[in-house]
């Protein structure tokens, strides 16, 4: 019972809310936008469109998904380390750790890849069928068409958009990082000097002694 609470895709769209998706969806949307004009004033028929489409995420979403799993293996990599613990620790118990919020956009960026992938994969499937002479698409093929190919387009400046999400988690874990390697060397040094002043004021101490004792003897 208390492992569910931490995992599963609930739980990531506990961290990750839907909201969160639909703040993103204007800069995708103006570029399918501006997609779709260029398309309605072209000659190629959409059928083309969805193809290159296909092509072109079938033949580099499998290396940027490698980029989005090589970023999260370094954050699962550093689990035991301080810097987890620190960006684990939570102000309000009912709010999700800073730490729960990378990995949730992590897993959510994997997720909208993983979907792409299978919406390209799916269309280039129905497209080698040649399924347009089914008695119940006749007339509507590029409806339909149409339609694949607006939401395909969304879908691809959606999934890239999100990468700039994880090129950011990814910077934010540097930055983090360094900040707390910074606060221990300072520390450090903090901690070096008052041991040196402490170590110095016996010194003088004695030097002071001794000179009274010369004094005296004088």
């Amino acid at each position: 019972m208390g492992n569910k609470k931490y995992t599963g895709w609930r739980n990531v769209w506990h961290i990750y809310p839907w909201r969160y998706l639909l703040k993103s969806i204007w800069r995708p949307l103006f570029l399918e936008i501006l997609c779709i004009v260029v398309i309605n004033m072209s000659s190629i028929p959409t059928v083309d469109m969805l193809g290159h489409l296909c092509s072109f995420v079938n033949g580099g979403y499998p290396s940027i998904v490698g980029f989005v799993l090589s970023g999260y293996a370094l954050l699962i990599g550093f689990s035991n380390s301080e810097l987890i613990q620190k960006l684990s620790k939570r102000k309000n118990e009912n709010k999700p750790a800073l730490f729960q919020k990378i990995n949730a956009t992590f897993a959510m960026m994997l997720l909208m890849l993983v979907v792409t992938l299978l919406f390209s994969f799916v269309v280039s499937i129905v497209m080698k069928a040649n399924v347009s002479g089914c008695f119940f698409l006749s007339g509507y093929e590029n409806a339909i068409n149409t339609a694949t190919l607006y939401l395909f387009l969304f879908i691809i400046f959606y999934s890239l958009f999100s990468l700039l999400d994880v090129v950011m988690n990814i910077f934010n874990f540097g930055q983090f990082a360094f900040v707390i390697n910074d606060l221990k060397n300072k520390k450090v040094l903090q901690n070096k000097d008052s041991v040196e002043g402490q170590s110095d004021y016996p010194c003088l101490i004695q030097m002071l002694i001794k000179l009274c004792n010369c004094i005296k003897r004088l």
